[in-house]
């Protein structure tokens, strides 16, 4: 178990409270970060902005940043969260480096859960 939590905790997962909220079941919360990362909702972020559909960058940064805070992964929930804010205000000016941002945290979310 403790290189599966130096591990999660290495690749961003906030380990204690994730932990008591699977139960302290850490196979389960690998389970899980395993199927996000099947799930690769962000990588629609970048088509979205390409069209300007910020409704769509909203709900798919809202899921994304609700899954990822379930599963610890606060940076990049924390990313999410500037981009849905960033929609609701209506500020589009820095949308490209907001999706870049998440896309970018997801990638590197990746790449760590496929080492698990």
């Amino acid at each position: 178990m403790d290189t599966i939590s130096e591990q999660l905790t290495a690749l961003g997962v906030d380990i204690e409270p994730t932990l008591k909220r699977f139960y302290g079941d850490c196979d389960l919360l690998v389970e899980m970060l395993h199927e996000f990362a099947r799930e690769d909702l962000a990588e629609q972020l970048p088509e979205a902005l390409s069209q300007g559909d910020y409704t769509q960058i909203e709900l798919i940064a809202h899921s994304v940043k609700g899954t990822s805070a379930n599963l610890g992964l606060v940076e990049l929930s924390n990313r999410c969260n500037d981009a849905v804010q960033a929609v609701r205000a209506g500020t589009f000016d820095d949308m490209d480096k907001l999706v870049n941002a998440v896309v970018e945290q997801y990638r590197t979310v990746r790449a760590g859960i496929s080492q698990l």
